[in-house]
């Protein structure tokens, strides 16, 4: 019977970066022998750092999408015969981030080494040469994102009496870290024009209002969820009111917790289904 080939394709947003991450430790949480198996920390010289998880894994176990130790042995198993390749993982790690190069950096390489010291012995930990190991750090996005204000005010106020809500979003801007960019000054116009037909703006999951609970001190409230998450676009396109959708603050995390599968219709179904019991 002939062989399935390995299908390997290497990943394209920050977001697959951070996944692999997780995925690694996981693998490696769940199987302790498999740093010394897989002889990671010996031959891996390229490391990505999450600083949300502080967690790392090597460059070839980061670079393709989803990824995990199965896959990762059998890709090594078939070397020859697959593009299970280092250097192009490195260089295209290196692009999504946009940095020029991988770095040393001394304190990743303590922290890697505690790290390790989970699974690995101390005689073997003595006997791996970190000197070569160089990282690169995923941008944090816990308690770091900040709103882009420079011309909200401006787009708002152009858009005060238009019901033809149209503006650009989703851009990413190298500052300490990676951001993207959110016009809240769009958000503000597609809440003036739901208020028109629902001056409660009630929640389109749950049916929460602010204003009906909060009296004036809640008018006007309610948070815009784009339908498909910013984090998803590679760079700058319109967003239009049609692909907001009107939910309050603890529906809005819900469906962030969702992940791939956030869809209001769906978690709507979850707290009816709950409310029936």
């Amino acid at each position: 019977m002939a062989e399935v080939p390995l299908q390997l394709k290497l990943v394209e947003s920050i977001e697959q970066l951070r996944e692999n991450v997780r995925s690694f430790s996981k693998d490696v949480e769940e199987n302790k022998e498999l740093l010394k198996e897989l002889n990671l920390l010996q031959k891996g010289q390229c490391w990505v750092y999450d600083p949300d998880t502080k967690k790392f894994a090597n460059a070839k176990f980061a670079g393709y999408s989803e990824m995990n130790a199965a896959k990762y042995k059998q890709a090594r198993s078939r070397n020859r015969s697959t593009n299970f390749d280092g250097r192009k993982c490195s260089n295209k790690i290196k692009d999504i981030l946009g940095v020029k190069e991988w770095l040393e950096d001394k304190n990743l390489s303590k922290s890697l080494k505690t790290f390790a010291k989970s699974w690995l012995n101390n005689d073997v930990l003595a006997k791996i040469d970190h000197s070569n190991w160089k990282f690169v750090k995923l941008p944090k996005t816990v308690g770091v994102v900040a709103r882009a204000r420079s011309m909200d005010r401006a787009v708002a106020s152009s858009l005060e009496d238009s019901d033809d809500i149209s503006g650009a979003e989703g851009g990413k801007r190298l500052l300490a870290h990676f951001q993207t960019e959110r016009n809240s000054g769009l958000a503000a116009a597609v809440k003036r024009l739901w208020r028109k037909d629902d001056p409660a703006l009630d929640c389109m999951v749950c049916g929460f209002s602010f204003s009906r609970t909060y009296g004036k001190l809640g008018d006007g409230f309610a948070e815009a969820h784009h339908q498909k998450p910013l984090s998803a676009r590679h760079r700058k396109s319109v967003s239009t009111a049609e692909q907001f959708d009107c939910v309050c603050s603890n529906c809005h995390s819900m469906l962030h917790r969702m992940g791939d599968k956030m869809e209001t219709s769906a978690l709507r179904e979850i707290v009816e289904r709950l409310r029936q019991k």
